[in-house]
């Protein structure tokens, strides 16, 4: 079969509109070397991070390898309709890790529609977890997160530490439970942990509403402790990203300011970013990106940002 044949009857089978005779043939093609099982978890990852563009019709198809990344050129832009711009963005993050082959360390949920799905980190590795509703989590060594979700429902079970960009859906409040107490948010980004006595809540981004039989709310650049039988103690923090670095080159945005992604990608990167032009400050971006090539993840930044990047030496400058 050709490349595009197969992509297609990949999407056939996750989407569950493949019959019986696909089923076969595309289980044989997967059997016949490590690199086609490799390309099907490639395309089922893609399909995950961009199935809430892909169920609106205007969106167009998801955007080919060649089209997302084209010639890596810092000057070149790449110019996405309106309609795509989110299409664009969830597969250009999905790409920049196919590219770098490390799609090792990236969890899918089950296959069943509804049922559970469970993922966990060795002692020694990070992994990211792709959740049904497109969120994102980086767990750190020895966690294991659990998930339900459904029409009604978000629900995740922590055990560990995660760092979390949650898709924002107003009717469904995404809730992580821990042994401490529960976390609900609707879309944020923001870092738990149950290693220790308790737990610490880190918000990033939005807000999280913390606690067990009373909830705390808390904002960006604020930190919580929770112990039992104990008063939430709630701290202000200049700089959250600098408690993250334990997730290396990692990072995701949920509708994240362009002001602010620069900000946190000067820190977590080593490098001076300035934005020249004030129209593209307040631009969104979401997509989360793990090249550990410095360059290559400022490429693809600014790539789904819809900007123009330029960089001499440690300083990059982004205009519109």
């Amino acid at each position: 079969m050709g490349t595009c044949a197969v992509d297609e009857l990949i999407i056939l089978e996750i989407e569950g509109r493949a019959n019986s005779q696909q089923i076969q043939e595309l289980r044989r093609w997967r059997e016949a070397s490590e690199e086609h099982e490799r390309r099907y978890e490639e395309i089922r990852a893609l399909w995950f991070l961009s199935k809430p563009a892909v169920e609106d019709e205007e969106a167009g198809p998801v955007p080919s390898a060649r089209e997302v990344l084209g010639p890596a050129l810092w000057r070149e832009r790449v110019k996405p309709s309106s309609r795509r711009r989110w299409l664009w963005a969830a597969a250009a993050a999905a790409l920049i890790l196919i590219s770098a082959g490390s799609m090792g360390d990236v969890l899918l949920p089950g296959s069943g529609e509804g049922e559970p799905s469970l993922f966990r980190s060795g002692p020694n590795e990070l992994v990211t977890a792709v959740l049904e509703d497109g969120t994102v989590a980086r767990l750190a060594p020895g966690t294991t997160l659990r998930t339900h979700m459904n029409e009604d429902v978000r629900e995740a079970e922590l055990e560990g530490r995660a760092f979390f960009a949650v898709s924002r859906d107003e009717d469904r409040p995404f809730r992580v439970t821990t042994s401490e107490g529960t976390a609900r948010v609707l879309g944020t980004r923001f870092e738990l942990d149950t290693r220790r006595s308790g737990l610490r809540l880190l918000v990033v981004d939005g807000r999280v509403a913390v606690g067990q039989d009373h909830e705390v709310e808390l904002g960006a650049g604020e930190l919580a402790h929770l112990r039992s039988n104990a008063p939430v103690k709630v701290t202000a923090v200049e700089a959250p990203e600098e408690l993250l670095d334990w997730m290396g080159a990692w990072v995701a945005f949920e509708s994240t300011p362009l002001q602010r992604v620069a900000a946190e990608l000067e820190v977590r990167l080593g490098v001076e970013i300035e934005i020249v032009d004030d129209s593209v400050a307040d631009r969104t971006l979401t997509g989360w990106f793990a090249e550990e090539d410095r360059d290559e993840m400022l490429l693809m930044v600014c790539r789904v940002a819809d900007v123009r990047c330029e960089r001499v030496n440690d300083h990059v400058r982004i205009e519109g």
